[in-house]
């Protein structure tokens, strides 16, 4: 079965979703930090939706797949059913207060690299989340 989500519908491999990745992945990828990123796009409007993992964009559907919608298009198409909603304003909101909790300030980015290679660590926690 490959690496396939079972806590959630194959949206990729049914086609009700379209695809967020460029169509030639490996051309875009860029180094940051030692870390291959692939740039994603609104699915709706096309806008630059920043940058994810190359490793998370395969891991989806284990054919490269990848969903976005940015904050506009969320607001004004809502909610799509059977899946999270998280924008990034949340999540980056969330990294924030989990560092601040933890050390009382924002981590450099180097000591953020190092905690992610931690699997125990709250923010590898909260990277693997939202993922999944």
């Amino acid at each position: 079965m490959g690496n396939q989500s079972y806590d959630r519908p194959d949206f990729a491999k049914k086609g009700v979703l379209p695809n967020s990745l460029p169509r030639d992945v490996a051309r875009h990828i860029v180094w940051k930090a030692g870390v291959p990123y692939v740039p994603i796009y609104c699915a709706n409007c096309g806008c630059d939706g920043g940058w994810i993992p190359e490793d998370a964009a395969r891991r989806e559907a284990g054919a490269g797949f990848a969903f976005y919608l940015c904050v506009p298009c969320s607001k004004k198409w809502g909610h799509l059913a059977d899946t999270m909603l998280m924008p990034d304003e949340v999540f980056w909101e969330r990294v924030k207060q989990t560092q601040l909790e933890a050390y009382g300030r924002e981590l450099t980015a180097d000591e953020v690299l190092e905690a992610l290679k931690n699997p125990n660590h709250p923010l590898t926690k909260l990277a693997k989340d939202r993922y999944t």
